[in-house]
């Protein structure tokens, strides 16, 4: 169940940065779900075990694994948006 959950949040995540970046089209949406659930995954799968979390995976819902899946997940998308934006200028 973690991991759908982390699925749904990072794709949400995704859809949000592609709405608020006001990028209409679809490679945009596509990269943006991608780099999203990975972020959250990461996050989730990765970080919050080397921080003394029990992992998502094993049914350990703390809010502090889930707002670390979030914010990995919104550093990641943000990462990418930005580096996108210096090659095209």
């Amino acid at each position: 169940m973690g991991l759908i959950f982390l699925f749904v949040l990072g794709a949400a995540l995704g859809w949000l940065a592609t709405v608020v970046g006001d990028s209409r089209r679809s490679r945009n949406l596509m990269r943006n779900l991608g780099v999203g659930i990975l972020g959250a995954l990461a996050g989730g799968l990765l970080f919050d075990p080397l921080i003394g979390g029990g992992g998502l995976l094993a049914g350990s819902y703390r809010i502090e694994s889930l707002l670390l899946a979030l914010i990995v997940s919104a550093l990641a998308l943000f990462s990418v948006n930005l580096l996108h934006r210096s090659e095209i200028r």
